[in-house]
């Protein structure tokens, strides 16, 4: 028997894609959505860069007492702070006030005199984010002991994200805690 023809027009192809005001839409709740989320990016990479330091002065110290031992000779950690260009600090062999460290990246990082020599230097200029506050100038290494004097707290200091303090003790070990717990994770001080 013979096949009969649909007498009846396909219907049209409907077309497929975002409108314009569609598209709009869409973004506007991406941007709202990124917007909400960044000043918690913001947070979070502040505190990497604050845990980032804490563990390099760290490590720095054990660099000082470790130095102290195979030169023979007594080891300085000597500090400074502006709070108009940031903060540093440097690894040196002779006097307190023998080397000198500067904050800002267009001087030369260091200053050493009569001798001293300077092992290592961190710089946090007025474009870091964090900021080192010692409550004393400089710490003596001794080459025989490997003990600290004087034993001091330093406290590392962001913006946003509150800070951590580094308690070196007159051995030299170093404990960090957060003030009033501001940083989670780390023992309240």
């Amino acid at each position: 028997m013979p096949r009969r023809q649909n007498p009846q027009p396909a219907p049209a192809a409907r077309q497929r894609g975002l409108t314009l005001v569609e598209m709009l839409a869409a973004l506007a709740v991406l941007l709202v959505i990124l917007g909400s989320a960044i000043p918690s990016f913001r947070a979070a990479f502040e505190r990497r860069e604050l845990e980032a330091a804490t563990a390099q002065l760290s490590v720095d110290l054990r660099l000082a007492r470790s130095l102290a031992t195979s030169l023979g000779r007594d080891v300085r950690v000597s500090f400074a702070h502006d709070p108009a260009s940031g903060s540093c600090y440097v690894i040196h062999t002779g006097g307190a006030g023998q080397c000198r460290c500067s904050p800002n990246a267009g001087e030369a990082a260091t200053a050493c005199r009569d001798g001293a020599v300077a092992h290592r230097v961190a710089q946090f200029g007025s474009d870091s984010r964090v900021r080192l506050i010692a409550n004393v100038r400089s710490m003596l290494i001794d080459d025989d002991l490997g003990t600290v004097t004087p034993t001091g707290t330093l406290r590392w200091q962001t913006a946003g994200s509150g800070g951590l303090n580094q308690v070196v003790n007159l051995h030299g070990r170093v404990r960090v805690c957060s003030p009033q717990g501001q940083v989670p994770g780390y023992r309240a001080c």
